[in-house]
């Protein structure tokens, strides 16, 4: 099926692109950006068409080097790296799935003389247990300020034991128009995730024994099979709904002083008024549903029905603010002033399906509806002074509604500089935050979970700096936080832990080159302050080495680059987190079982043919039929697989 969409969309659109031609202009100029976050400004971003780390294909492990998951591509995930773990979100479960959705947040726009399009497969093998990845992108410009693109991918994954896959459907739509004095940018976006939950396998079935076929390995959660298309059903699944749109427009009112334009070649401008309006809309939902009795047992309790589960918890959240930003410009230095006001409105819902047997029917008069409103402001300095510093400090704070009284500062400070005639780049950034628990943190209802508290605010004092050596691609990057009433989830509710507690880390990340020899190496180390409440490893370590060689054809005048190297991953022994099937959250678990300790090695081939990009990836080439190696308790590391991607870009 995703083969044949794959093959009629490649058509659609190499002929649209063909088509469009006529009409664009032919030099061929393309460039990216994202926003930040108060998706105002612009950041220049790269457009990913390079060959290095191309094996890198997954979303996740791409952007994480170490990570606590079930297993199966698309599957929830938990950063093993502390300080970039991401657990802001008010629905709670999105903080392990959010990184495969096409969100707002995630948005790339372009500005293209020509019709850009990205095509992508990748496939793995054994068919049985086969990840499939498709994705399709298109942009091109409608006008010379005005640009329209779309965004379609696809995740499929079979996994290694039967009742356990996922499927990810994602799509987006944007558009943006950068006018000299008028600015817009759209993004709407819509994901449908399904997963079928196996709830790991069953002790028995894998200490000190050895599989060939991880489909005869018995799961906690089982299904049926040969039903329909299907070869396995799976009897417990969590389906995800998520849809959110993003529209930021920004008017330039006036100018005072000299001339004004959009480069860094301005002579001097003594005011730039810029007023901005973000409205941003989402609704999200997750529904966990379990079909057969006999695995209720699984749960303590069986709140509303004791034959079946089918729960919902859902959100609708609508967000305005308006922006007054004055800039000020004179030469190649930068400085502005910037204030906001923000809105907004949140709807939770939280649904089970009850019977008359369950341990309490007072469940029913419960009211599952909450609605509440924020207002809040931000206001913040910045400056930009030539190509050597730039700064800049923020701060917000909620004056009404659910979250009044939580107040962020930050800020952050980057430098240029020179010693001993070699750039280095300074980097220090701080905040101090005292956060709201998230509505979920608080409440939350189902057939399995109830939890009604009253947490205090987390209190949170956050210090990074990093110094780089570019030339040298050298990084060193220090992080700390001191957490006061940290909320966490245990495997009934959360909890909070009203102490002070520290957490350190400290990255070294070098590129070794010796002519065509390249070794990336990236070493974490980490201190947590209370293992019982945050349990981490304490060494994480990435190592990519790989041989870079490109063929001259002198006959035909071509050429062909290839890569072929290896990936090792590691990170020391730690007390593993467990999964929890009807949350879809990770919790820490009071079963000392250690996770790690292990090295997880990939062996690949990377090709580039003008456009055209090829990988070939046996991942976990030292895997073998004993399965007592984890990813988290119950959920022993996937098995060795063959893959493959390719990728076509077109832009003429």
């Amino acid at each position: 099926m995703i083969q044949r969409f794959f093959i009629t969309l490649t058509l659609l659109i190499t002929f649209y692109c063909g088509y469009a031609q006529v009409a664009i202009d032919s030099n061929a100029v393309i460039y990216g950006w994202m926003l930040d976050k108060q998706f105002v400004n612009p950041i220049l971003t790269e457009i990913d068409t390079n060959l290095v780390n191309y094996q890198l294909h997954n979303k996740v492990t791409r952007k994480y080097y170490s990570l606590t998951t079930i297993g199966s591509y698309g599957s929830p995930y938990l950063q093993n790296e502390f300080f970039h773990r991401t657990n802001h979100d008010d629905l709670l479960f999105l903080n392990s799935y959010i990184d495969y959705f096409n969100t707002y947040d995630n948005t790339l726009y372009l500005n293209t003389r020509k019709p850009f399009s990205h095509l992508e497969y990748i496939q793995s093998w054994p068919k049985s247990d086969r990840e499939e990845y498709l994705n399709v992108f298109h942009s091109q410009n409608i006008t010379k300020k005005w640009n329209f693109g779309v965004d379609i991918s696809i995740i499929s994954d079979k996994s290694q034991y039967r009742y356990q896959n996922t499927n990810n459907k994602a799509f987006k739509v944007f558009s943006s128009y950068t006018g000299a004095n008028y600015k817009m940018h759209l993004s709407l976006n819509l994901n449908r995730y399904f997963s079928g939950e196996s709830a790991g396998v069953i002790d028995s079935s894998y200490y000190f024994s050895n599989w060939r076929f991880t489909k005869e390995i018995q799961t906690t959660f089982t299904g049926s099979e040969n039903v329909g298309a299907q070869p396995y059903s799976p009897n417990v699944t969590n389906k995800i709904r998520y849809m959110d749109g993003m529209l930021s427009q920004n008017l330039k009112l006036f100018s005072i002083g000299g001339k004004s334009d959009d480069s860094l070649n301005v002579s001097t401008t003594i005011a730039q008024p810029i007023v901005s309006h973000v409205f941003k809309i989402r609704r999200a939902s997750k529904i966990y549903e379990n079909t057969d009795a006999n695995n209720m047992d699984y749960y303590q309790h069986s709140y509303s029905n004791t034959k079946e589960t089918y729960d919902s918890a859902s959100e609708y959240k609508v967000a305005n603010t308006l922006q007054l930003d004055f800039k000020t410009r004179i030469n190649k230095v930068i400085a502005g002033v910037y204030g906001s006001v923000n809105h907004e409105y949140h709807k939770f819902n939280y649904f089970s399906l009850f019977d008359t047997a369950s341990d309490d029917t007072t469940l029913i008069q419960i009211d599952r509806t909450r609605k509440y409103s924020d207002i809040f402001v931000s206001a913040g300095v910045y400056g930009k002074f030539w190509t050597n510093f730039e700064s800049r400090f923020n701060g917000t704070i909620y004056l009404s509604g659910y979250k009044a009284g939580q107040t962020i500062i930050d800020g952050l400070v980057n430098t240029n500089v020179k010693i001993r005639n070699y750039p280095f780049q300074l980097y220090v950034a701080g905040a101090i935050e005292n956060i709201s628990p998230t509505y979920m943190l608080n409440t939350y209802y189902s057939n399995h979970y109830i939890w009604n508290e009253d947490f205090k605010n987390t209190n949170k004092l956050f210090l990074s700096s990093k110094i780089a050596a570019p030339s040298n691609r050298f990084e060193l990057e220090g992080n700390y936080t001191l957490l006061s009433n940290h909320i966490y989830l245990t495997d009934s509710m959360p909890l909070s832990y009203n102490q002070p507690m520290s957490i350190s880390a400290l990255t070294i990340q070098k590129e070794f080159v010796v002519w065509k020899f390249h070794s990336f190496n990236r070493l974490t180390y980490q201190v947590t302050e209370n293992r019982s409440i945050i349990e981490l490893p304490s060494l994480l370590f990435f190592n990519s080495t790989y041989i870079d060689h490109t063929w001259r054809f002198k006959l035909t005048n071509g050429w062909l680059r290839t890569m072929l190297g290896v990936d090792i991953y590691y990170n020391t022994g730690f007390n593993g987190y467990d999964y929890n099937p009807a949350l879809a959250m990770f919790y820490q678990s009071d079963v000392t079982t250690t996770v790690g300790n292990y090295p997880y090695i990939d062996v690949w081939l990377n090709v580039r043919l003008k456009r055209t990009r090829f990988f070939l990836k046996y991942e976990h080439v030292n895997s073998s039929d004993n399965l007592n190696h984890f990813y988290a308790l119950n959920y022993p590391a996937k098995r060795g697989a063959l893959k493959f991607g390719l990728s076509w870009t077109f832009y003429d």
